[in-house]
């Protein structure tokens, strides 16, 4: 009687396993097991599948950007004479940089240069927190109970739903390549009527984040600093531009504050306050993403490339020495904005 009840229930749980495992596995929401990304049509685990496609190829590239999906709108095919790749993905925080690299080193990678952008959010997301995300999930090396628990999963319909319709994807991972996320449409569809965009309410929405972690991050910051200096790699530091209604919308002396404290480590290009850019709708997609002319700007001026006819009020190199001076500009770019808006 008990074997035939065990056999039964082995029965259906097969029955129902088998399907669930072969769905997640064939259509692969999320990347772990795709090897062809042009028919992708979610946003796939962008840092696990980099990450093996790096370790697979170190010798490829020797400059990597690293960063939220912010910093996807960087070019790295215009960054001068580095072979440099975009390791985006979503909401990528230090302590998965610091993790990344110390794995590329391991498995042989050439790592030159290592460009981090940080965001206001980089040290008010818990990076613990993907561990319960698949789409953000670090990547680690031995992935084998990852895959078990993935292809296991219930999968999500709004998630699996975009694969059974012949609508093409919007967003081309370019894993294998320049590491970006390419989607000209969305820029086509802006220049076909700016006005439009400029005045959309989505860009009274800010990007809010409440927690505050600015000690470890500052600390993950230290060792990303201290492996740096201890390989021979090149370090530079980026602050993101930040529009101006998540810049408003959030705690921006937590944002001073950890600047504060960052320079103590290293200096960076500060690219979040107000300015004639951030400012601007036309150069965001929406109150979080920066376009790709912004990326080109921002490459521009950290490179020290031709910086004629960009936005002077865009980009300072932050040191120990003017870390005040930024801070108070920042405060005051801020107050004058509220005083005109």
């Amino acid at each position: 009687m008990y074997a035939r009840f065990l056999s039964t229930v082995l029965t259906l749980s097969m029955l129902f396993i088998s399907p669930v495992a072969g769905l997640n596995y064939f259509v692969d929401p999320y990347g772990y097991f795709r090897t062809d990304f042009s028919k992708q049509k979610t946003e796939p685990n962008q840092q696990l599948v980099k990450m093996k496609y790096i370790i697979e190829n170190p010798a490829k590239y020797d400059c990597f950007i690293f960063g939220s999906s912010r910093c996807g709108n960087m070019d790295a095919k215009k960054i001068p004479d580095r072979k440099a790749y975009n390791m985006t993905y979503s909401e990528g925080l230090p302590a998965e940089w610091l993790a990344n690299i110390k794995t590329m080193l391991e498995h042989g990678v050439t790592v030159k240069t290592v460009i981090i952008c940080l965001d206001d959010f980089s040290f008010r997301l818990n990076p613990a927190d993907h561990e319960n995300q698949w789409m953000r999930l670090a990547y680690r090396e031995n992935m084998q109970p990852i895959y078990w628990r993935y292809v296991l999963r219930i999968p999500q319909a709004e998630v699996i739903k975009p694969y059974f319709n012949k609508q093409p994807a919007a967003v081309f991972y370019d894993i294998y390549d320049s590491g970006q996320p390419l989607h000209p449409e969305v820029d086509e569809a802006i220049e076909k009527d700016p006005q439009k965009h400029i005045t959309d309410s989505k860009f009274w929405v800010p990007m809010k984040h409440g927690e505050e972690r600015i000690v470890p991050t500052i600390e993950e910051i230290r060792q990303i600093k201290a492996l740096a200096d201890q390989k021979k790699i090149e370090l530079i530091v980026v602050m993101n531009p930040i529009h101006i209604t998540t810049y408003m919308g959030n705690n921006r002396e937590e944002l001073y504050r950890f600047q504060q404290e960052l320079v103590k480590i290293t200096p960076f290009y500060d690219f979040s306050p107000p300015s004639s850019v951030t400012t601007n709708n036309y150069y965001f997609y929406e109150t979080s993403h920066y376009r790709p002319l912004v990326g080109d700007w921002m490459i521009q001026k950290i490179l020290k490339m031709d910086n004629r006819g960009l936005s002077k009020d865009f980009g300072v190199y932050v040191m120990e020495e003017n870390i005040e001076e930024q801070v108070n500009f920042a405060r005051f770019r801020a107050e004058e904005y509220v005083n005109h808006s």
